[in-house]
């Protein structure tokens, strides 16, 4: 969803003079200029919603390769990410804390979910099914206090999951979606793995058990965040539903889908 064309819309004043001007029969020459400028940004806007971004591109090219071969491209990392490995695994904990601070009772959604213009996996909702939801909820597991603590005051940090909510308010029937960013103590089992990958680094070194004693408890403190109040590992963001940017989404997936199909004819037809 990031533009290409950098477009400030209408204001609501601007949109209300807009309208006015286009039913006026006779303008004047003033009254000309501003509706030339008025439909000109409207133009604009229209055009921006169907230009695809540099980074859009790149991951239509990842669906291609995808859908028709069934490929993927495989990252080879020299360590493990366990702040990536924990959110996976701590996603239930993450959204019970959730619930229990709030007072909210949270259904999970386990199913993928489609229609005609999107796909997606939503964590939870409030409401009778997912389809007919009243609220939608996001879980990010945040991987340390400094990536949770970051996202204060820092509005562009907060909001980059616009789209994503918005996404789910187009497969689901909600008003609403919140995404709460949370921080959690590690799974055991990466607390583990954490302290024998440190004691697999330093076997043979000849280092003093108190030093490595006070490493491994180091290692365990800076894993666990329950002794921290939860008024202080919860940052929360909502978005109501907003049906001229869910156009917005409906409009750039059309151009995705044409971007794809030009795409095929191009790279099969290469070197016939």
């Amino acid at each position: 969803m990031v533009d290409e064309i950098s477009v400030k819309p209408l204001t609501e004043k601007q949109l209300l003079d807009y309208e006015k001007l286009k039913l006026k029969p006779n303008l004047t020459i003033k009254q000309e200029g501003k509706f030339l400028f008025y439909n000109k940004k409207e133009d604009s806007e229209k055009l921006r919603d169907t230009i695809l971004g540099r980074g859009a591109k790149s991951m239509l090219n990842e669906v291609y390769i995808r859908e028709k071969y069934n490929k993927q491209t495989i990252f080879f990392s020299k360590d493990y990410n366990i702040g990536a490995l924990n959110g996976t695994l701590s996603e239930y904990r993450s959204l019970e804390l959730v619930a229990n601070f709030t007072g909210e009772r949270f259904k999970v959604n386990k199913d993928l979910i489609s229609n005609q213009h999107i796909k997606g996996k939503i964590d939870a909702y409030t409401g009778k099914s997912i389809k007919n939801a009243t609220k939608v909820v996001e879980i990010k597991t945040a991987s340390s206090m400094s990536t949770l603590i970051s996202l204060i005051n820092q509005e562009e940090l907060k909001t980059k999951y616009y789209w994503q909510l918005m996404g789910y308010l187009l497969l689901t029937k909600a008003e609403i979606a919140e995404i709460y960013h949370v921080l959690v103590t590690y799974d055991s089992n990466i607390i583990n793995e954490s302290v024998n990958r440190y004691l697999s680094k330093v076997r043979g070194m000849g280092l003093p058990k108190q030093d490595i004693d006070k490493e491994i408890e180091n290692i365990r403190f800076n894993l666990t965040f329950d002794e921290i109040p939860v008024t202080q590992r919860i940052v929360k963001f909502s978005v109501t539903r907003n049906e001229a940017d869910i156009n917005r989404i409906k409009t750039k997936v059309l151009s995705a889908r044409k971007y794809l199909v030009e795409f095929d004819k191009a790279y099969t037809s290469m070197n016939t």
